[in-house]
């Protein structure tokens, strides 16, 4: 299953854009698995790749990861850290900016849609999220503000708990608001 799908890309170009803001919640950077300093380009607001780095997700306890391939189109960047996907069982994170809350909204609802959808985590501080096991596979899509983002890693030990922290690192990192 791949989260390059047809319509969420269709949808994406509608309103891909930059996002601004700061994130809202109760863990901070420090508190959350895997936080680690933010790459120089995430600190000036780059919504890319550099949201999530090799050794954050280290730091949360998700091994194999290498630098990201970016493969980045006008509507976001899919970020593959291991593997040729997360889907088929590598490391993927997956980041997309939108100019307002519904067309993110939208986008969201089509990634939940068109994937491995489950309830939202416990504690989760997102406006919107869904965490799914899918074979051997984590998802967690999350909608906050005007960032939507998803994760999918190889499924283990903790591993939601891990990608609830990295995901409150990245809407810190990238300043996604409501």
């Amino acid at each position: 299953m791949s989260w390059r799908l047809a319509s969420f890309v269709l949808i994406a170009a509608i309103s891909a854009a930059a996002c601004g803001g700061a994130a809202t919640g109760t863990t901070t950077p420090s508190q959350a698995p895997g936080a680690t300093q933010a790459p120089a380009s995430a600190a000036t607001g780059a919504i890319d790749c550099t949201l999530l780095s090799p050794a954050d997700l280290a730091a949360a306890g998700i091994e194999g990861a290498g630098d990201p391939t970016d493969n980045a189109d006008e509507f976001g960047h899919y970020c593959v850290y291991s593997g040729t996907s997360g889907a088929t069982g590598g490391i993927e994170f997956d980041v997309f900016p939108h100019e307002d809350v519904a067309s993110a909204t939208e986008t969201y609802e089509t990634v939940i849609g068109e994937g491995p959808t489950g309830e939202a985590p416990a504690g989760a501080p997102f406006d919107a999220a869904s965490f799914a096991i899918d074979g051997d596979v984590a998802y967690l899509t999350v909608r906050q503000g005007t960032l939507v983002f998803a994760l999918s890693v190889p499924n283990g030990d903790n591993t939601q708990a891990a990608l609830v922290g990295l995901a409150v690192l990245i809407a810190q990192r990238a300043g996604a608001a409501g």
